[in-house]
């Protein structure tokens, strides 16, 4: 929807998929802590991904940084990010992707 919405406004937003990913560990985490209450996970990343898409305003506009380079870098945060904490939040080690 947020594309579709920056598609119609003539922008590209190359940092779409990082607040997705973002908002959906933000989500699984919240709906986790307050014993699978979806709803409030669903809030909570809805609140997120506008902060994120606030965060990216700013920093292309305020800050007058390259919109496809800054989505990148969101792109590539948020990738690693969910991969570290997802693996911080399983806290055994045969959840471990990369090893063998």
């Amino acid at each position: 929807m947020s594309y579709l919405i920056a598609d119609f406004a003539g922008i590209s937003n190359i940092g779409i998929e990082g607040m997705m990913l973002t908002c959906a560990l933000i989500g699984v985490i919240i709906s986790a802590v307050t014993g699978t209450n979806v709803l409030i996970g669903f809030i909570v990343s809805i609140i997120v991904g506008i902060f994120l898409g606030l965060l990216l305003c700013f920093i292309v506009i305020r800050l007058d940084t390259d919109p496809t380079i800054t989505g990148i870098a969101f792109n590539l945060s948020a990738a690693g990010g969910t991969i570290f904490f997802t693996l911080l939040g399983c806290r055994r080690k045969r959840y471990i992707i990369f090893t063998k």
